[in-house]
């Protein structure tokens, strides 16, 4: 019987290098933790190739030095409430963060005299301590300590340093002495420039690691001069070098939240509602917001903006986001920033307008503003494929349906190939991406394809289907590989026949 069968190439675009651009990394923790604090995500890699049956979900372009991602939070409890709703929305009023230099062996230079000399001949006034009341912005406060006071965040963190060595991996946890340098800045961006500058010569001179406390990482000098400092374009900067987006798993989905915004004098980013499948563009997605906020250079709050490609004045970020997109790509997507967060951590909420389920809306965005790519193929389920797809079954149920049970691991996707009934009386088969197993053989999930022939649902829809009707299930695993999708590798080799 012939069974139409949709094969999409939904948008999902790259992950910012660590998914980290901004990095990507799993709900990390605000305050400081001594073991294990946070975790930086891995980078995400293609989604499984298109089948020439069903539509698997779009493929993944390789991760780009500008989006991040990361692992499931791990440290949930340590956590403060989230989103708690400020009475009023406040927007920060100046840029201001705090930075570190891990000293892994004893600095031959005084580091306060080390940091005044480096901050000669900018802007920037240096404060041991405190700063006054009356001092105005740019500033920076200096600060030295025992490791004992400001705890070595180990773990991941540590693990997934950027540009660090092993053996500078396996030193900084008995580091001696670290020296913090808090700053305040005016809201124009081009003063956090001077103060990567300053950090840049500083740690050179005293021969430290550096660390962003907003955006939990660990930095070599030399990745430090390269996402911090050679990045930017001019007075523009390449915004998701300089933040980290934390990425929490949720039932249906994970929720982003960037962190280091701050730095620029802007509340943090938060994108509800994506598909774990759709988590790499979800990220590009919000490091493009990100960009357009950073460059407008106003006062930011809750209201509409217009997300476009074009209007970014960072011209190679621009390049990096036009070049992965698809040829019917609109570049441009109309979204709501709504208020989150408190008062001591200012947040707005990306979401989209229009009706329709939250999931499906974002989605829908996502495919807006960076394109998508159809195709439909017929496919004969012969006896060949029929018998495959009852062993696919049967190996689901002894094995996958238990893993999916016992919890995947962090960049780990679900998908099953389940039919759907068309306008025309047929099958279309579609991967959807599994959120929950239900009782009596129920599936649950999100639809992964825009169907040909289904008018009622979108990419993005909540959907129950049938463990019994499955075709196939496919599993993305945390470090690239694909298992299942037997049927599909068969019917692609029929295909290019």
């Amino acid at each position: 019987m012939n069974q139409r069968v949709v094969v999409i190439v939904l948008v999902a675009l790259f992950a910012t290098c660590f998914v980290g651009s901004g990095a990507v990394a799993t709900l990390a923790l605000v305050g400081r933790v001594v073991e294990g604090g946070r975790h930086k995500p891995e980078p995400i890699t293609s989604r499984p190739e298109p089948d020439e049956d069903t539509a698997p979900p779009a493929v993944t372009p390789e991760p780009d030095e500008e989006l991040a991602t990361a692992e499931p939070s791990q440290d949930e409890e340590l956590l403060p409430p989230d989103d708690e709703e400020a009475a009023e929305f406040e927007p920060p009023f100046f840029g201001s963060g705090e930075l570190a230099v891990f000293h892994v062996e004893k600095s031959k230079v005084d580091p306060w005299g080390a940091l005044q000399k480096a901050a000669k001949g900018t802007r920037l006034k240096v404060f041991k301590g405190a700063a006054p009341a009356t001092a105005d912005p740019p500033y920076l406060e200096f600060k030295e300590l025992l490791t004992d006071d400001y705890a070595v965040i180990a773990g991941e963190t540590l693990e997934n340093g950027r540009g660090l060595t092993p053996a500078v991996k396996k030193a900084l946890p008995n580091a001696k002495r670290v020296t913090v340098v808090d700053f305040v800045l005016p809201r124009e961006g081009a003063s956090m420039l001077e103060v990567a500058r300053v950090m840049a010569a500083f740690a050179k001179a005293t021969g430290g690691v550096l660390w962003d406390e907003e955006a939990q990482e660990y930095l070599s000098q030399d990745a430090w001069k390269t996402r911090r400092i050679d990045s930017w374009q001019k007075t523009v900067p390449h915004v998701s070098m300089n933040f980290t987006v934390f990425v929490s798993t949720v039932e249906k989905g994970v929720t982003l939240k960037s962190a280091g915004m701050k730095h620029f004098g802007l509340p943090e980013l938060q994108l509800d509602n994506v598909a774990r499948s759709s988590r790499d563009a979800a990220v590009s997605l919000l490091n493009a917001t990100a960009q357009i906020l950073v460059e407008q250079q106003e006062e930011i709050g809750p209201g509409p903006l217009q997300v476009s490609l074009a209007s970014m004045r960072h011209a190679q970020h621009r390049k990096n986001l036009e070049e992965k997109s698809f040829e019917n790509a609109k570049g441009v997507v109309d979204v709501v920033l709504e208020a989150s967060g408190d008062q001591k951590v200012p947040r707005l909420t990306i979401t989209f307008p229009g009706p329709g389920a939250p999931t499906e809306l974002v989605e829908a965005g996502i495919a807006q503003l960076f394109g998508s790519a159809d195709r439909v193929d017929q496919v004969n389920h012969d006896e060949e494929l029929t018998a495959l797809s009852k062993a696919q079954l049967e190996i689901y149920k002894s094995s996958i349906k238990k893993r999916f049970r016992k919890g995947l691991q962090y960049g780990e996707v679900l998908l099953v190939k389940a039919p759907f009934e068309t306008s025309a009386g047929g099958n279309e088969w579609m991967w959807v991406e599994v959120t929950r197993l239900g009782a009596g053989g129920k599936i649950e999930g999100l639809l992964a394809n825009d169907p040909d022939d289904v008018p009622e649902l979108v990419s993005g829809s909540e959907v129950v289907v049938e463990e019994a009707e499955l075709f196939d299930w496919m599993l993305q695993q945390a470090d690239g590989g694909v298992m299942g999708n037997e049927t599909g590798k068969v019917m692609q080799k029929r295909l290019a026949k």
